[in-house]
């Protein structure tokens, strides 16, 4: 049973590291356009569609990752194997 608590920890914080990884990455993309507005006045639809696509995928990879630690404490270590 312990070892068992440890893998889920260690499979939590897999994920946890994974998702902040990418959500960083994104973040830098949407503050990226952002910035590229203030130094050459870019049409506004442009920058809305350009910050709104990886705000988008940000809050997709969160939701993704609420599911995977609900999926990890329910004890479905290895998910995938199912299929």
């Amino acid at each position: 049973m312990g070892q068992k608590k440890v893998n889920i920890k260690k499979e939590i914080l897999g994920a946890v590291i994974s998702s902040l990884v990418c959500i960083a990455l994104f973040a830098a993309v949407a503050g990226f356009f952002l910035w590229a507005n203030t130094i050459d006045d870019i049409p506004k639809i442009i920058i809305i569609l350009y910050v709104a696509v990886p705000v988008i995928i940000i809050a997709t990879i969160i939701f993704a990752l609420v599911q995977r630690i609900k999926k990890l404490k329910q004890g479905e270590m290895d998910d995938a194997s199912q299929y």
